[in-house]
């Protein structure tokens, strides 16, 4: 499937969420994550990570799941659910930089890692960058 159509497609029982200005807001909040994962990976080597295509999706069977957010491996595409993104919070880092390695470093979860677990403690954002960091550092030397 081309990534055009894959940024759009739901998975896990997720409805995308229609873009308004509600929806535009928490997409910002997920990209000023992604600016800040483009700021420590500039200060490590000078690169810029490719463009990751962002989108929100609504509850419904999601909140059963525990799904707080999904990636295409490989794919630079990330879908993380509505109520994670509105706040500012352990839990929104933790999940954006989770599935940032997912999408940009085809990359599995690993029950050894506090940040690829596929569940866990939820990390604050300086131990979700470090880890971060040493995943881009892993995958780009």
């Amino acid at each position: 499937m081309h990534t055009k159509q894959l940024k759009n497609k739901t998975a896990y029982g997720c409805k995308l969420r229609k873009m308004n200005d509600d929806t535009y807001r928490l997409r910002k909040n997920i990209m000023s994550i992604i600016y800040d994962a483009n700021r420590i990976v500039k200060e490590y080597n000078g690169s810029r990570l490719p463009r990751v295509e962002v989108r929100i999706v609504k509850q419904s069977k999601c909140e059963t799941e525990k799904v707080y957010g999904y990636a295409y491996l490989g794919k630079n595409i990330i879908h993380i659910r509505e109520d994670v993104a509105e706040k500012n919070s352990s839990s929104l880092y933790h999940t954006t930089y989770h599935e940032l390695v997912h999408t940009l470093f085809n990359q599995g979860h690993d029950e050894n890692c506090k940040l690829m677990k596929e569940r866990g403690t939820r990390l604050n954002k300086k131990e979700s960058e470090k880890i971060f960091l040493e995943y881009y550092k892993k995958h780009n030397n």
